[in-house]
């Protein structure tokens, strides 16, 4: 990514990305789509009730590993391939290290987690079985963002999509069986996804140990704190970035629950469209990230920025059609998740989940702002201003958290979303 048109390199680092993310978030509508109308509105609930306790995982996962990714691509961009095999050795050990702390933590403090949530009583037994299995599976999804990461870091954005359609098909066909055949309900749709995650890593760990350049020896596993060092300060700013973030989210998913299952139920079918209309944004945003690491690394400066000029051109012009589409067609997208024998309750739910969207299609322009910009800082290893934004997002989500909850108004819980965004967009920019 140190030669040729940036636009061009870009653009084609990151439709592989589009596809992938497509693809993995289609297994993730999925499951809402088979839980919500194969099982019920209810067993929905339970599944969203735990929403932001599970991102606040995956977010420290996807932190570390993206933070690792940076390193890996200014090394490959500086042709230092020695360092680059050493590096991802003590990256590996690192993960290992941290999903099984994480997956050992999580379980012990998930009373707690579903004392802060509010979890609504009549979704708790099954919010229960299904964070069990997510949080027993984090080790497996770190083994996923780490081996993508390791490929993306050298400009192949190809294997991860094809691990991802490998996956994603596996998802569906184990979901249809454990739903309808087996009828484990939400376990079956927890195990679903932690399997197909699994077969999404090995297909990765396959096309990393056939590259000779990144593929790692037994002496890449020899102790080197100053590795370890480096890759820490990449990570573990990025991790905690993602924790400032779920943080807000936690405290917002509380309130959100104390308004019933109905409201969780509404809210969850528009998040689960969420991770389809952000795809864009992530995918430039680990594109941005890979392009800038590489030139920085190989202090092409001015590369850097006509690079970031391009991706946030191009990022805005998709914002603003997803956008156009996401709140035109809002109720017919809400309402594939949802099925009630309570006309009432049904109806409430597409109200929230309408609303939600429609606000959700209002606020990417500066989603997709933020997540480039960010990922720009954050290829040249300047974390900090991504840590500040996820602060920002913190105080204004809490504060409009607080407000919905002394007046009983939902919608102000979803509007703050919005504004989180807007503050975080602010600070990035």
């Amino acid at each position: 990514m140190t030669k040729g048109n940036a636009t061009r390199l870009i653009v084609m680092f990151a439709i592989p990305l589009i596809i992938g993310n497509v693809f993995q978030q289609l297994y993730t509508v999925t499951d809402s789509i088979i839980v919500g109308r194969g099982v019920g509105m209810g067993t929905l609930a339970s599944i969203g009730a735990v929403d932001w306790m599970v991102w606040l995982y995956f977010g420290i996962i996807q932190g570390f590993t993206q933070g690792f990714s940076i390193l890996f691509s200014q090394i490959f961009g500086a042709g230092d391939l020695k360092k680059l095999k050493r590096v991802r050795g003590m990256a590996q050990l690192i993960s290992l290290a941290v999903s099984v702390i994480m997956a050992g933590i999580g379980l012990l403090i998930m009373p707690a987690f579903f004392n802060l949530l509010n979890v609504p009583a009549d979704v708790a037994k099954e919010a229960k079985i299904y964070s069990t299995v997510i949080i027993c599976g984090l080790p497996i999804f770190m083994l996923y963002n780490l081996y993508a990461a390791s490929l993306r870091a050298v400009g192949n954005s190809k294997i991860p999509l094809v691990a991802i359609i490998v996956a994603a098909v596996s998802n569906i066909v184990f979901d249809l069986i454990a739903v309808y055949v087996l009828k484990l309900g939400v376990l079956g749709a927890a195990l679903a996804t932690v399997l197909a995650q699994l077969i999404s890593g090995i297909v990765c760990i396959i096309a990393v140990n056939r590259n000779k350049d990144i593929r790692t020896d037994r002496e890449d596993f020899t102790l080197c704190f100053d590795d370890m060092k480096n890759l820490l300060k990449l990570g573990a700013p990025i991790a905690l970035q993602n924790v400032v973030m779920s943080a807000s989210g936690i405290i917002l998913q509380s309130v959100a629950n104390s308004f019933g299952s109905t409201f969780i139920a509404g809210e969850k079918s528009a998040a689960s469209i969420y991770g389809v209309i952000e795809i864009a944004a992530l995918s430039f945003s680990y594109a941005i990230s890979t392009y800038v690491g590489q030139n920085y690394g190989a202090k092409r400066i001015e590369r850097v920025k006509e690079g970031l000029k391009a991706s946030w051109i191009i990022s805005m012009a998709i914002a603003v059609i997803i956008g156009a589409l996401t709140t035109t067609f809002a109720s017919n997208l809400s309402g594939l998740f949802l099925m009630s024998e309570n006309a009432g309750d049904l109806q409430a739910a597409l109200s929230v989940g309408t609303y939600y969207l429609r606000i959700e299609g209002l606020r990417l322009p500066c989603l997709y702002i933020e997540y480039t910009g960010r990922s720009a800082l954050q290829g040249m290893g300047r974390t900090l201003p991504a840590v500040l934004a996820s602060a920002m997002e913190l105080v204004s989500r809490i504060t409009l958290s607080i407000w919905a909850a002394a007046v009983g108004n939902f919608k102000l819980v979803i509007w703050a979303d919005l504004s989180a965004w807007v503050a975080g967009a602010i600070i990035i920019i």
